[in-house]
């Protein structure tokens, strides 16, 4: 009852009839309402022997000693039909399979197509749909419910919710609701477990404990930041402990986005090894290079993927120093760096001014 009112799915139920042989065709004293495209559910009434699915009125004619078309005839005007080949044997065949025409029955060949998985006796139009995010009935979707507006594959990555009471741990998807999460997926070092092992972040460390150029960051060393962080909530990691920190190892780094190829034209900054608080790596350096010694140009490549160029004559000052609150950040003047041509959660302000997930795709 989704608008509430006491009544179960009125105004999209339609009336139909019973199809226990799944032969599109079903039984005229089993009248039964449904919503649209049940299965076992439809909507002609035609068959006089619903439980043989050579036989319904709108079934041609062939030599098998039945009254096929329901005109109380038997293998009278016989004519050819096609047959599917049925790999699997569960009365249904395939297409893909093979076909053959004939006007009698043919060993390993049926009446009824459909079957989307003809390896699969399992998986058929005549199938009850399990909950293993598969589509079990061969109807176009895997939808198993498992509550309101909650199915076995909500997100359609193949794997089936992880509360699906027959699916091994191993299958489990631990987030149905976002495809880029599930068994198999590779796993990203983004504090997140996405290939749904129980792990976060697994063999993204490295051996020393830090960080080497281009990798990402491994768990922090313990070590005392260079800067006091203020007990404020609009600065990510602040609060009555000190900000992880990692070790930054010396030598030259390019400004350079994820998936970017590497011989892309990317200015370079050569620094000392130095210890930076997590939610601070590459911000702070990357905003005094863009403020340092004068070029003919520079570029920026958003998150979002666009990529926007600044000469020196559109600079109208010197971008500010580091600032650690949300409010400072708001305070902060707008300089002549165009935002991106698209929408995106970043604008002429510092990039300071960036989350940590997205600052780190800098």
């Amino acid at each position: 009852d989704d608008d509430c009112d006491g009544s179960v799915d009125e105004g999209v139920a339609v009336m139909g009839f019973a199809d226990r042989d799944f032969d599109l065709h079903g039984d005229p004293d089993a009248p039964l309402s449904s919503c649209p495209g049940w299965p076992g559910v439809v909507a002609s009434d035609r068959d006089c022997n619903d439980g043989d699915p050579a036989i319904h009125g709108a079934q041609l004619e062939i030599r098998d000693g039945k009254d096929n078309d329901c005109d109380g005839n038997t293998d009278e005007g016989v004519i050819a039909v096609t047959w599917y080949r049925d790999v699997d044997g569960d009365g249904f065949g395939s297409a893909s399979s093979g076909t053959i025409t004939s006007d009698e029955p043919i060993e390993g060949y049926v009446l009824r197509g459909g079957d989307c998985a003809d390896g699969d006796a399992t998986r058929n139009p005549g199938a009850t749909e399990r909950c293993n995010g598969l589509d079990d009935d061969c109807n176009g979707a895997t939808f198993y419910a498992l509550g309101n507006n909650d199915g076995e594959d909500d997100d359609g990555d193949g794997a089936p919710d992880a509360r699906c009471p027959d699916v091994a741990s191993t299958r489990a998807d631990c987030d149905d609701r976002d495809a880029t999460r599930r068994p198999r997926a590779p796993e990203l070092c983004n504090d997140r477990d996405d290939d749904c092992d129980g792990r976060v972040d697994e063999s993204c460390g490295t051996s020393d404990g830090g960080v080497d150029a281009g990798s990402d960051a491994g768990p922090p060393p313990v070590h005392q930041p260079s800067r006091t962080c203020r007990n404020e909530p609009s600065l990510p990691g602040c609060g009555t402990t000190m900000p992880s920190t990692v070790l930054i190892e010396g030598g030259e780094y390019r400004f350079q986005s994820v998936g970017e190829p590497l011989d892309a034209l990317r200015p370079t900054v050569a620094v000392s090894a130095f210890y930076l608080d997590r939610y601070e790596v590459t911000i702070a350096r990357f905003r005094r290079f863009l403020a340092d010694a004068p070029l003919a140009e520079r570029s920026v490549r958003y998150p979002s993927g666009d990529v926007v160029t600044a000469r020196p004559a559109e600079r109208t000052g010197e971008l500010p120093l580091p600032m650690e609150t949300g409010a400072q950040c708001d305070a902060w003047p707008d300089v002549a760096w165009p935002a991106p041509p698209s929408t995106t959660t970043v604008d002429s302000k510092p990039m300071h001014c960036l989350p940590p997930a997205l600052a780190q795709a800098f």
